[in-house]
């Protein structure tokens, strides 16, 4: 007798409670995940240089590492005067995580790269 309750609490569970763990969901399910490295040079708490050291992507071309290297140095360039990572003198080492569709990303790869002002 418990037994077979212990089966229909399972069997219920299974059939009432909508899909819980899923790989990947919305928006999220066809993007990718870029990890970049920038530095940022401070001079008496003033920024002096924005550097993007690494672009890791193993499946992309030159000119897609070049598209997602100038969106890094974007946002660094924003991130620049943040309280948190303002430093006297040296440098801080960032990371962004860029998260763009595959989609997008393809299209990247023929599309002419013009560095923003």
């Amino acid at each position: 007798m418990i037994r077979l309750f212990i089966t229909y609490i399972v069997v219920a569970s299974f059939i009432l409670c909508p899909k819980s763990v899923s790989a990947q969901i919305g928006r999220y399910a066809d993007s990718l995940q870029i990890k970049t490295y920038v530095t940022i040079t401070y001079k008496n708490k003033q920024p002096k240089a924005i550097t993007v050291n690494k672009v890791f992507c193993d499946y992309c071309n030159e000119n897609q590492k070049k598209h997602l290297s100038e969106r890094a140095w974007q946002l660094a360039y924003f991130e620049r005067y943040n309280p948190k990572n303002i430093i006297a003198n040296g440098k801080r080492r960032l990371t962004f995580l860029i998260r763009m569709s595959k989609v997008d990303l393809k299209r990247l790869r023929t599309q002419i790269y013009k560095k923003s002002n």
